[in-house]
C-alpha cells in the first residue's frame, strides 16, 4: 500500500483536495494530511479526517517532532493546492509552519509534487514564476495549472488541475519506478479468465459460471500500470466493446484442455513475469464425449455420466522449473475460506492467492482476502470489482517487485 502525505494550503481549490483524498482511498492508498492554518478557512479538520481515515496534522507545536516523523514513512509528499505563498516559502527555505517544516525535513529520495492553484495574474507574476522554476531545478515536480474560469470570475491559467489527473500522474511515477527495478524491461502478465465448457455430446456440455468481470477489472488495473497483458479467455458475459486497448493478445478458448494448451504456448512465446489464474476452470470433464446427440428414451428416467479430473492449469504453471512466473491463484468458496486458501496456496506452490466467499457477493460488489506464502493477510473490504482489481494489481506488483 502506497503512503501519501498530502499538504493542503489556503486556496479556494482546497475543495478539490477532498475529492482527491476520496480517489486516492479508492486506489487503496494510505493518505495522511497536513492542513495549513489558512486551509482551515476552506475545509474542516473533521471532514478531512473522515475522508482520509487518519488523524489530520495542523499544529507545528502539538508534537515538536511531527515534521520529522511525517516526512519519513511516506512514498510521496504532495502539496495540493499550493498557493503562491506556500510556493514562495518552499522555494526560499522558509520554515514557519508545519507544512514548510515537513518539506524541509523530507528525505530527498522521496518524490515531491506541487499542484499550484491561484489567480491568473498571480501565476504569471515574475516572482512566482522565478520560485516555480527554482523548485523545478530542485527536482520538485510541478503539475502546472490549467486554463479556465476562476473563482474570482477572471479567466486564464491558474486553475488547479483535476484530482483524476493528479492520481494518474502519481501512478505513472510509481509504476515507472517499479519497471525500472527490472532494468527497464516491460513487465508481462498472463491471465486466464472466464469459465470453461466441457462437452458431453454434440449439443450438451458442463460449464462453470463466470461473468469474466473480475478478470477484466484486473486486466484494466494492470494496463493502467503499463503492464503488457496476454489474456486467455473462456466463456464470459463480456461484450467486445468492453475489452480495453492495450491487450497484447486475446486468445479465446472453450475447454480446460484448450486453455491449458494456450497457457503453455503463451508461456513459451511471451515468457510472462506474472501468471494470474482467475478462470473458473471445470474440475471435471466427461470421460467419454459423444460426437452425436444422446437421444432421450421414454423408458429411461436417469442417465449415468462418468466424469474424470481435468488438468490443473495453475499447478502445472507453478511447478515449472524454468522460466516460472510469479503465480497467483483464486479461491471461490462458500465456507472455511481462509483455511481453504492456505491449503491451496501450499498444495499448488503459489506465490499468492486471492479468495472470496461467493455468498458475500452483493450485486457488483464483493470482498476479497489476499494471502501470500508468508501468510500475510490483506482484506479489501466490500468494494466493486474495479476497486478490487486495483487493489490486487497493487499488491501483486509490490510483492513481485520486492522478489526481483
Amino acid at each position: 500500500m502506497k503512503k501519501i502525505l498530502l499538504c493542503i494550503s489556503g486556496s479556494i481549490a482546497a475543495y478539490k483536495s477532498l475529492v482527491l483524498i476520496r480517489l486516492l482511498k479508492k486506489e487503496n492508498f494510505d493518505v495522511k494530511v497536513v492542513l495549513s492554518e489558512n486551509a482551515k478557512q476552506f475545509v474542516t479538520k473533521t471532514t478531512v479526517e473522515a475522508l482520509s481515515g487518519n488523524k489530520v496534522y495542523d499544529n507545528l507545536w502539538e508534537n515538536s517532532m511531527d515534521h520529522i516523523f511525517l516526512s519519513r514513512d511516506v512514498d510521496v509528499i504532495l502539496v495540493a493546492p499550493a498557493t503562491a505563498n506556500i510556493i514562495a516559502k518552499i522555494a526560499n527555505g522558509i520554515c514557519d509552519d508545519l507544512i514548510t517544516n515537513v518539506i524541509a525535513a523530507r528525505r530527498k529520495d522521496i518524490p515531491f509534487l506541487i499542484v499550484p492553484a491561484m489567480n491568473v495574474e498571480m501565476w504569471s507574476n515574475y516572482p512566482n514564476q522565478k520560485n516555480v522554476n527554482q523548485l523545478k531545478k530542485d527536482n520538485c515536480i510541478i503539475l502546472d495549472p490549467e486554463n479556465g474560469m476562476q473563482a474570482c470570475n477572471e479567466s486564464g491559467c491558474g486553475r488547479m488541475i483535476e484530482p483524476e489527473k493528479i492520481v494518474k500522474h502519481l501512478k505513472s511515477i510509481w509504476y515507472a519506478g517499479d519497471i525500472e527495478k527490472r532494468d527497464k524491461e516491460e513487465i508481462k502478465l498472463l491471465i486466464t479468465l472466464g469459465g470453461t465448457i466441457e462437452k458431453i455430446d454434440a449439443v450438451r456440455n458442463i460449464a462453470n459460471n463466470s461473468s469474466g468481470k473480475m478478470g477484466l477489472a484486473i486486466i484494466n488495473a494492470f494496463i493502467d500500470k503499463n503492464v503488457k497483458v496476454i489474456a486467455i479467455i473462456g466463456q464470459t458475459k463480456l461484450q467486445e466493446c468492453e475489452w480495453p486497448d492495450g491487450i497484447l493478445e486475446k486468445i479465446f478458448v472453450r475447454s480446460a484442455d484448450e486453455m491449458m494448451k494456450s497457457v503453455l504456448v503463451s508461456l513459451e512465446k511471451y515468457k510472462p513475469d506474472i501468471f494470474i489464474s482467475v478462470a473458473a476452470v471445470a474440475d471435471f470433464k466427461p470421460k467419454v464425449v459423444f460426437n452425436h446427440k444422446i437421444k432421450k428414451k421414454d423408458n429411461e428416467n436417469e442417465i449415468t455420466l462418468t466424469l474424470v479430473k481435468n488438468c490443473d492449469i495453475l499447478k502445472s504453471v507453478s511447478s515449472l522449473e524454468n522460466n516460472r512466473p510469479f503465480c497467483v491463484g483464486f479461491a471461490a468458496e462458500t465456507s472455511n475460506l481462509l483455511e481453504n486458501m492456505k491449503l491451496k496456496l501450499k498444495n499448488k506452490k503459489l506465490d499468492m492467492i486471492v479468495g472470496n466467499n461467493v455468498l458475500d457477493a452483493t450485486g457488483s460488489d464483493n470482498r476479497v482476502i489476499i494471502l501470500d506464502k508468508n501468510e500475510k493477510i490483506i482484506e479489501s473490504g466490500l468494494k466493486n470489482k474495479e476497486e478490487i482489481g486495483r487493489i490486487i494489481s497493487d499488491v501483486v506488483l509490490e510483492s513481485y517487485n520486492s522478489k526481483c
